[in-house]
């Protein structure tokens, strides 16, 4: 007959629990090892992000931007107001009041949209 783990007389054998520091310490780790290096952008790839990025902003269209995060790259569609060029960064309106400030290094992709924006 298997005996029970609370009844047998090892006493610790049944309180198996973790600290919240040794779960968040454990999770934090798990993060590091799923974390991604930027990836390298030649000449071509960012005249092309910039040429982009002057369309959009001179015709104002819609963009779809893919942005580089250290876990997933996100993917982003709305409206570039501004470009700030000391700072690098680009304001992209998301919705009514919305918007999200990327720095442009982050930038893997853009791809515009045929149709003016209702941002």
């Amino acid at each position: 007959m298997k005996q029970n783990k609370l009844i047998s007389s090892n006493l610790f054998e049944g309180s198996r629990f973790m600290m919240p520091q040794h779960r968040e310490a454990i999770y934090n780790h798990r993060e590091a090892l799923n974390k991604r290096n930027p990836p390298t952008r030649d000449k071509q790839l960012i005249e092309e992000l910039s040429r982009s990025i002057a369309t959009a902003l001179f015709c104002e269209l819609s963009v779809l931007i893919t942005v580089f995060t250290p876990l997933e790259d996100k993917r982003l569609e709305g409206k570039i107001e501004r470009l700030d060029k000391q700072q690098r960064l680009l304001k992209l309106v998301t919705g009514y009041g919305e918007y999200e400030l990327i720095p442009l290094d982050d930038i893997i992709n853009i791809e515009l949209n045929q149709f003016p924006s209702e941002f």
